[in-house]
């Protein structure tokens, strides 16, 4: 089994050096490192080519004619990749020397596992730890494990890329798009172990309530991100969920994922009863404030928020403008 790093790169100049060298400490050397730059204007190209004379592993550098965005040049520099297993890295983190290691053996230990993603440590920008992992912290908001999803924690399959891909246009993640499919058609793995660290600082591309930095819980999650109007982005959830739909039908009728036919139609049964439950709650909180609280009410008693928070859900719905 060979493993595959793909990274991408831009501007990485500042941190880029350190996550290459935690590379060569790997107890498990990969077998390439394919990196794609979308554009770089500092030295990021000379200190991967620097790199790439000391590195006991093939390197290989492309860099775009055009700046692709972060989510299709993860794209490119997984479809340049020749391993059976890709491990997705960003340019400024840093890894446990045994995580190609640790991945490896979930891959070999479980053949129906398609992609495996792999607690972290969240730091500060000069990688001091803030004192909790990113599944730490999605726990003690009260969210379930598939709300954590990181590109730079996610390995897969090279031949579930290739059914998954190309990755819709205008998609704001590939690590979502990945992670999803994976989840809803039951073949991602949970590696409890961090592998690595997280840096958190001014120029990260992504942060979302479980990335936040912050250590806080429910409540400052709520004073932060959960009292605005959300019913925009709902209906781009709604977008997105028959994406997964439809990708999940022709993966099922071309792929050979050895997935049941039982688990493709429960996963589209689940899919179709969010898209259903998330239309009925834009039409709730667009109700006023006294009508709704009742509303809201009877539509968690009938589980309304089951995919959601539950009880905690409703009481934001309850208290939205």
């Amino acid at each position: 089994m060979k493993i595959s790093i793909a990274m991408t790169s831009y501007n990485g100049e500042k941190f880029i050096k350190e996550q290459l060298e935690s590379f060569m400490l790997q107890t498990r050397q990969p077998d390439e490192l394919v990196i794609t730059d979308d554009g770089s204007t500092d030295s990021t190209e000379e200190i991967v080519k620097s790199f790439s004379l000391l590195a006991p592993f093939p390197v290989v550098f492309h860099r775009n004619s055009t700046n692709l965005g972060f989510v299709k040049n993860f794209e490119k520099a997984m479809s340049l990749c020749q391993g059976d297993i890709i491990c997705l890295s960003d340019q400024d983190d840093v890894w446990d020397k045994s995580k190609l290691t640790v991945v490896g053996q979930c891959f070999s230990e479980s053949p129906g596992t398609q992609l495996v993603i792999n607690d972290q440590f969240v730091c500060d920008g000069g990688l001091v730890n803030y004192g909790f992992t990113s599944f730490e912290k999605a726990r003690r908001l009260g969210l379930g494990n598939d709300w954590v999803i990181y590109g730079c924690c996610t390995s897969v399959r090279k031949s579930f890329f290739d059914l998954v891909s190309p990755f819709p246009d205008d998609f704001p993640g590939h690590d979502t798009w990945l992670n999803k499919l994976a989840i809803y058609m039951g073949v991602r793995r949970i590696v409890e172990q961090p592998l690595q660290k997280y840096r958190r600082h001014e120029e990260n591309t992504s942060s979302t309530v479980v990335s936040d930095s912050g250590g806080g819980g429910f409540l400052h999650a709520l004073r932060k991100y959960g009292l605005s109007d959300s019913s925009d982005q709902w209906n781009l959830e709604i977008e997105y969920l028959k994406l997964y739909c439809d990708r999940i039908v022709k993966v099922a009728e071309f792929g050979d994922l050895n997935v049941s036919d039982n688990v493709i139609s429960e996963s589209v049964r689940h899919i179709e009863e969010r898209v259903d439950l998330l239309e009925k709650r834009i039409k709730l909180v667009g109700r006023g404030k006294f009508w709704r609280f009742f509303q809201v009410c009877f539509f968690w008693v009938q589980g309304g928020y089951r995919y959601n928070q539950g009880w905690k859900s409703a009481v934001k719905d309850m208290i939205r403008p």
